[in-house]
């Protein structure tokens, strides 16, 4: 199937294709399998080998294991042919190379020679469990769990004493979110079978997802008792103590992992986290120490160093490790900084000026690439430092003029120019820069919202819209195509988006009242704008159930209800709700304004609506209004003076100009 490179597969129709004929080569591959296992080829079972070693043997997960045995059968040695294509199986599951690996299997399973003998075990219950077992295996790889727990309790049934059964219907179980029964069964292989550390590792690791901290730390121990030297164990141990506020204890396990793996900086990293919450100063620096020995060119420790033992008073020790960083990565911002404040304090000026001048003024002969990265290290600084921002804008602006395509001064230039609000000019680099990557599903909202915000309405919502068929239910998107086809003057669309981002919200365990409420009194405003007044009230109950605090929903749901004349009582409270949590709002005040106008009451309309006009920020239907209001008490002179306003603030409104034609 055509397919666009990005990281996001497929639309959702090629999705949907795939899955279908995934499913269904999984199923032709199940019955290869399941005939291989009531046919088995004339390879002699060494003695005292079962069936379902792929689950048995600690380590099944290791590829180059499987090749060697794949061979190793294909070589025609004696080696037990379940083993061989269980192995392969679960491998190529997870490869997702269903296809293939049934002509691969089929093939190295029936070799020449071998065709049509049979075996004597032929439809015994044993080769019957093994089909049950494939079976299993097959929906548990699809995510099948319902079908897999199905045939794993029938392949129990049959061969009750099997550990890879037991295991295997654990994962079903755990599939289908039933993690009391998964723990059983996991229980239960390790039961069977405690000489297989992937047991003991199950049983632990459904204690962390029922948040059983120390029901896992005991299994964990217990697998540790019988393999002393099993890194993960370890290392998810040690997590387990930190997390449970045992520091001391999780760094005596990282300090196991150091002996049992070596001299990894990972595990260093997490001894000093664990060290500060002891407050063990000493204990943080003399580690500090080790890994700037273990990593000579990574910076990061000396910085961290440099930070510490400058608190310990000991200028000159930060000094000598902030150099080191400035000679690794003189682009680093922070740092320099830093050094060029020891500097001032020991009174050596010069290099102060030095260090500084290098950090904005790099050389003129500088590539396109250092002048990218030396802007990378001022861009995520500007929020700190005041110069970065115009000094990350020059580098970029001379990057870009030797490398037009430079992918990270194309975005990183396009975010400086939305914040300085050039929205046009972001919109450019922007898109230029999708052009080169379309991988970042942040880029499309960012390209689309400075469209929307230069008076782009269209092209914004085509830029969301194309972003979509690559991240198809990505919110930021969706939400944001909803309201550039608002402004674009697509109903249609925009409502249509406007209910999709709705649907995906209420799918969440806890949607933002305020983000629901400002979404339904959106629809309630399109659908009102389309005369579907029954929906458009629907929706603008449903944002002020949301959220009681949201004046806009309210006000429009007030007017909506005026203009029809219709409960003009609750109108009236809705409009007042509104003004009182914005007062100063035009359109609200006109909003109450105009509901005492619907209700005959022309003083307090007058009071409200002059109200909005006195904010200096009424629209051209506030003038209109008022307008009305003297009309309506009888003052045509007025009512044409305050109409006359509404036609400069807006001369296209073609209701005023039809009331200055009476």
């Amino acid at each position: 199937l055509p397919q666009r490179e990005v990281t996001h597969g497929y639309t959702s129709a090629n999705e949907d294709f795939l899955r279908k004929r995934r499913r269904c080569t999984a199923w032709w591959y199940t019955e290869v399998l399941s005939v291989v296992a009531l046919r088995p080829p004339t390879l002699k079972r060494p003695a005292g080998r079962t069936p379902w070693a792929i689950y048995n043997r600690p380590g099944r997960t290791q590829p180059p294991t499987r090749l060697a045995k794949l061979q190793a059968t294909r070589n025609g040695c004696n080696s037990y042919h379940f083993e061989v294509w269980a192995n392969i199986f679960v491998y190529m599951i997870a490869c997702g190379r269903i296809v293939a690996t049934c002509v691969t299997v089929a093939c190295l399973l029936f070799p020449a020679g071998a065709h049509g003998q049979s075996s004597s075990t032929s439809g015994t219950p044993d080769a019957r469990a093994h089909q049950l077992f494939v079976r299993g295996l097959t929906h548990l790889g699809l995510e099948e769990y319902d079908e897999a727990r199905d045939a794993f309790e029938r392949a129990l049934e049959i061969a009750p004493e099997q550990a890879a059964v037991s295991s295997a219907l654990a994962e079903a179980y755990e599939g289908l979110h039933d993690l009391l029964t998964a723990q059983l069964y996991a229980a239960e292989a390790r039961r069977l079978n405690p000489e297989n550390a992937a047991y003991h590792r199950h049983v632990a690791e459904l204690h962390v997802r029922k948040q059983e901290a120390d029901e896992a730390i005991a299994a964990y121990e217990e697998l540790l008792d019988r393999f002393p030297d099993d890194e993960s164990a370890l290392r998810s141990l040690a997590q387990l103590y930190a997390s449970t506020h045992q520091p001391s204890r999780a760094i005596q396990i990282y300090q196991r992992l150091i002996d049992t793996a070596g001299n990894r900086t990972a595990y260093y990293r997490q001894k000093i986290g664990l060290y500060e919450q002891l407050g063990q100063t000493k204990d943080v620096i003399a580690t500090l120490e080790t890994l700037v020995r273990l990593a000579p060119d990574d910076p990061q420790p000396r910085r961290e160093l440099a930070e510490r033992v400058y608190r310990t008073g000991d200028v000159s020790r930060a000094i000598e490790l902030l150099e080191d960083v400035y000679a690794l990565a003189p682009e680093d911002v922070d740092a320099v900084i830093f050094l060029s404040e020891l500097y001032a304090e020991e009174g050596r000026d010069e290099d102060r000026e030095e260090v500084l001048n290098a950090l904005y003024e790099p050389p003129e002969d500088a590539s396109a690439e250092g002048l990218v990265k030396r802007a990378s290290a001022l861009f995520d600084a500007r929020h700190e430092q005041e110069d970065a921002r115009d000094a990350a804008t020059d580098f970029l602006e001379r990057a870009l003029a030797d490398e037009p395509e430079a992918y990270e001064a194309l975005m990183m230039m396009g975010q400086l120019k939305l914040e300085a609000e050039e929205y046009s000019k972001a919109a450019e680099l922007l898109s230029e820069a999708l052009d080169i990557n379309p991988r970042e599903p942040e880029l499309w909202f960012q390209s689309a919202y400075a469209f929307l915000e230069a008076g782009e309405p269209g092209r914004a919502a085509e830029q969301a819209e194309e972003g979509l068929v690559l991240f198809p239910g990505e919110f930021i998107l969706i939400r944001l195509a909803a309201y550039s086809h608002l402004e674009a003057g697509s109903d249609e669309d925009a409502i249509e988006r406007f209910a999709d981002a709705v649907a995906r919200l209420d799918r969440r365990p806890s949607a933002p009242g305020d983000q629901l409420s400002s979404l339904h009194a959106m629809l309630g405003l399109l659908h009102d704008r389309n005369d579907t007044w029954e929906l458009a009230e629907e929706h603008f109950e449903k944002a002020i159930a949301a959220d009681r605090s949201n004046a806009v929903a309210l006000n429009n749901f007030a007017f909506s209800l005026a203009e029809r004349e219709k409960q003009l009582d609750r109108a009236l409270d809705l409009a007042e709700e509104a003004v009182r949590l914005e007062p100063d709002q035009a359109s609200f005040l006109d909003t109450l304004g105009w509901i005492h106008f619907k209700r005959g009451d022309l003083s307090e309309a007058e009071r409200w609506i002059r109200a909005a006009i006195e904010t200096g920020e009424a629209s051209a239907a506030v003038y209109e209004h008022m307008g009305d209001v003297y009309e309506r008490k009888g003052d045509p002179e007025k009512a044409r003076e305050y109409w006359q306003q509404a036609q400069e603030k807006d001369p296209d409104r073609e209701s005023t100009s039809e009331r200055l034609q009476q």
